[in-house]
């Protein structure tokens, strides 16, 4: 295929197909979908669960630990910088360390 100068083709997210098109189809059959929020990771609209947190909505599958990537979801989280981390990344990272074992304090 590149010999013929077509190349790769790029990926359709085919999550964001479907959801469009069930916004479609919920709209043709009259039922009004309302965006609740617009995500603070890919600035897409929200439908359906979102997460309120650091002061702006997400959906749960894009609010993530800076450091690991992991989703956040409802667990305990620490901002830094305006950046979230899970608490395992954050005390491993930022906490200051015990002389004697060298591990994270957490108190």
């Amino acid at each position: 295929i590149m010999a013929q100068g077509k190349g790769p083709q790029p990926q359709v997210n085919k999550l964001d197909n479907m959801l469009g098109s069930l916004q479609s189809d919920l709209h043709k059959l009259g039922v009004q979908t309302v965006a609740k929020g617009v995500c603070g990771a890919c600035c897409k609209p929200i439908v359906g669960q979102v997460v309120t947190a650091m002061g702006r909505t997400w959906h749960p599958e894009h609010f993530v630990c800076t450091h690991c990537q992991e989703e956040i979801g409802s667990r305990n989280f620490f901002e830094r910088e305006g950046q979230p981390y899970c608490e395992r990344d954050y005390h491993h990272l930022f906490s200051p360390r015990c002389y004697y074992c060298n591990g994270p304090i957490l108190d």
